[in-house]
């Protein structure tokens, strides 16, 4: 046990309930004129009743007292608009005399039939009194009873001898400290949110921070096999099927299954020399492992400091969050980072069970045979809960268990090499040791190069799956699914299809060209570009798949950072191309060989892929050896490999006497700018035929990548025409198609794990 004193401010004569709150902030008694603020102060502390100034908080309560969970006992309750409600038996004011603070007492939500004893953060102004219903709904810090709520007239008992019980209506014990005949004196409510009971000397004897729920507060401690469990859901309290929990050499995150299964790790970095028990510690900027027998820690996480109240909440999706109190920009509860850093389709239960995860869309898994149905969504407008199995898994029927195959699928349980049930064998292997075993849901083959050489998961419950991106991942992997087959069931396609993806690659590196300047803004008339990589050396690949073939490129004005480029773009298997004008990331320039001149080269391939802000023939796509003419005359034409005119800018003939002409031709404006001497990319991103312009200077940026930053039109996800395609229905962002009452199938996804590509009716409408 902890042997940390109480404070010594705590008030232990408080009434077994309070009186009512101070509405009025006291400070409003005073005169507006000019006083010393200590004389202000003691003003201030004289003109309160002493009744309303022991009421400015109530933070602890002396033994043989029993709160009844009913309002009319309880006064200071209080009601917000989300629906919850509080009915505070302890609280402790906030420390700067209004703000968030924590509170302890009966917590539900509507229709508040069930209640919690918890523990919770309110925002109280100077009197006391919890108030901002709309904006500061009460955060549930910890709780007794998450597992057994009570009822109205549940009671709380401290009883004589230091045992704090609550009880429901009916005096059934639901929970207890278990403190009786402990030399317990008082009970109090810590300015850190820990419910503490205390002896006459001060030490603890219990305390909410030994018995974490889902959340830790500053100051507590996660000690090894300790868990974080959250819960089933925002709306349900009791215990969920993901936790995070304390092992000897770091932390981890797990989805309970037999056995659990692993999809979080954080590894201390130091190694162990002695076999201590670990703990996590949370502190102000950063979780920290301890060791119980050393003063040495380690930085496993590094937090935002706290500027105001702070925890971190272990939520029903797995992610890891730290809650604030934020006053700017605007006054609220505010979650303000994702600790675990994990992708969205990375998490067990983002899809539900069986679901599979692609771009943050949800699908069931689907049979080469289209006309086969093996796989429902438990709910077809909130795919993320996952689906279920058409005809339920037998195992007095193993004949007729089959595999569906799902290639490139990988699953979150594959960051433990150790969960694999064998090693070193090949897929056909892999799938019969699953039809071997009833309690195998599915077989998951994972492989480098050697087909032949992998790993077997035989989990025996499936939770999401996802999408597998061999280039990203660095690995193979395919999913089959175990099915119950019918007589009139036709076989899934398991006969192990090539999961092999094909030979695809993306270069990472950058091809710097040899150009005249340290950038190339401009052209001059007469010129003739040619969609060929070995004619356009500046061209450059990108992790997303894109590639720019660069024809001008302005140089950042910071000599570093995002500028435009225009020139040929393509994606993926690169056999159609844009003429298109494109943000891209240059660095400053690079030294090339000797006899070479310096390059402006684009970088960062990962953060930084190109974004097209301007296309001439979006719908008439040209190929490979495709040109681009800047003529005599004047005029950009771009033609396609075999001759054909497929755009230009219509432009021949249009001269200008003037020194400092108007432009003649925009590629992004309506409005005519720019000369006839050149063609030029301008700083602004415009397309022109126009004389340079001088390069402004500043400090470099740090780059982070491109980022949304808003979204201008304000609507609903779910607003906006083809978010789900075409017979879609969007809720809360997920994609499903139309369904009949008795379960016939009017319509299908257009691609199963691009949900919001939309439907099609499996008999299509005639006249």
């Amino acid at each position: 046990m902890t042997k940390d004193l109480v404070p010594d401010y705590c008030f232990l004569g408080k009434k077994s309930s309070p009186e009512p709150f101070l509405a009025t902030d006291p400070s409003t008694m005073l005169s507006a004129g000019h006083h010393h603020p200590l004389l202000l102060l003691l003003l201030l502390l004289l003109a309160i009743p002493p009744l309303l100034r022991a009421q400015l908080d109530y933070p602890s309560a002396n033994l043989s007292t029993i709160w009844t969970n009913d309002p009319s006992q309880l006064s200071h309750t209080a009601n917000f608009t989300d629906g919850s409600q509080v009915r505070s038996i302890l609280l402790r004011i906030s420390p700067s005399f209004f703000g968030p603070t924590f509170a302890c007492g009966f917590f539900c939500r509507e229709p508040c039939v069930a209640f919690l004893f918890a523990v919770f953060a309110v925002y109280t102004n100077s009197g006391g009194g919890i108030t901002l219903p709309t904006l500061a709904s009460p955060q549930v810090v910890w709780s007794a009873n998450r597992d057994r709520p009570v009822g109205a007239n549940a009671t709380l008992h401290f009883t004589a001898g230091g045992d704090l019980v609550l009880h429901d209506a009916n005096g059934t014990t639901v929970w207890s400290t278990g403190t009786s005949g402990r030399s317990v004196v008082g009970m109090n409510i810590t300015a850190s949110g820990n419910l503490v009971l205390f002896d006459q000397d001060g030490k603890l004897v219990w305390q909410s921070f030994d018995h974490p729920t889902d959340s830790l507060l500053l100051g507590q401690t996660l000690k090894e096999g300790q868990r974080l469990v959250a819960n089933t859901s925002m709306t349900n309290w009791t215990r969920g099927q993901v936790y995070l929990t304390v092992l000897s050499d770091g932390l981890y995150a797990f989805v309970d299954s037999t056995p659990p299964q692993l999809y979080y790790q954080k590894k201390i970095s130091s190694n162990k020399a002695t076999k201590n028990s670990t703990h996590i510690k949370y502190l102000n900027g950063s979780l920290v492992a301890l060791s119980t027998e050393s003063n040495n820690s380690d930085q496993m996480i590094s937090l935002p400091s706290a500027p105001s109240l702070q925890f971190l909440r272990f939520e029903s999706d797995g992610h890891l969050k730290i809650y604030e109190w934020r006053d700017e920009p605007s006054q609220g509860w505010q979650v303000t980072d994702n600790l675990l850093h994990l992708d969205d389709c990375a998490y067990p239960t983002v899809c539900g069970e069986y679901g599979i995860c692609s771009n943050g869309q949800c699908s069931c898994p689907r049979g080469a045979n289209v006309s086969s149905i093996y796989f429902q969504s438990v709910d077809d407008r909130k795919s993320s809960l996952g689906c279920f199995l058409v005809t339920p898994l037998s195992c007095q029927s193993m004949q007729q268990h089959s595999l569906l195959a799902a290639d490139n699928v990988s699953y979150f349980n594959y960051i433990d090499s150790d969960a694999a049930a064998l090693e070193g064998i090949d897929e056909e292997r892999c799938k019969q040791a699953c039809l071997k075993n009833c309690s195998c849901k599915a077989a998951l083959f994972q492989y480098a190069a050697n087909v032949s050489n992998g790993y077997c998961f035989l989990p025996s419950q499936l939770f999401s799956l996802q999408n597998n991106q061999p280039q990203i991942s660095h690995y193979n992997s395919s999913a089959y699914i175990k099915v119950q087959m019918t007589n009139a069931s036709p076989t899934p396609d398991n006969s192990g299809r090539n999961t092999t993806p094909g030979n695809k690659s993306y270069s990472v590196g950058v091809i710097l060209g040899i150009v005249g300047a340290l950038d190339y803004p401009s052209a001059n008339l007469s010129t003739i570009w040619t969609n060929d990589p070995s004619q356009l050396p500046h061209t450059v690949s990108f992790k997303d798949g894109s590639q720019v073939r660069s024809i001008l490129l302005r140089r950042s004005p910071n000599f570093f950072g995002p500028t435009f480029a225009c020139g040929f773009y393509c994606k993926d298997a690169c056999t159609t191309f844009l003429f298109a004008v494109f943000a891209v990331y240059t660095t400053a320039a690079v030294t090339l060989k000797e006899g070479q001149r310096l390059a402006a080269n684009t970088s960062m391939t990962n953060l930084a892929p190109p974004q097209v802000v301007w296309s001439a023939n979006r719908d008439r796509l040209v190929g490979t050896n495709a040109t681009l003419h800047l003529t005599a005359g004047g005029d950009l034409i771009l033609r396609g490999a075999d001759g054909t005119a497929v755009w230009s800018a219509g432009t021949s003939g249009r001269r200008s006497s003037n020194l400092a002409p108007p432009v003649v031709w925009s590629a992004n404006r309506d409005r005519l700018v720019g000369t006839n001497a050149t063609l030029h990319l301008t700083a602004g991103g415009e397309l022109i035929p126009a004389a340079p312009t001088a390069r402004p200077s500043g400090p470099p940026a740090r780059p982070a990548g491109w980022q949304v930053i808003a979204d201008v039109l304000h609507l609903d996800v779910c607003a906006y025409p083809t978010v789900c395609g075409e017979y879609g229905i969007c809720s809360n962002g997920q994609c499903s198609c139309p369904s009949g009452v008795n379960g016939s199938i009017y319509f299908r996804l257009i691609d199963d794990r691009k949900s919001n590509l939309g439907c099609s009716p499996v008999n299509p409408l005639s006249c």
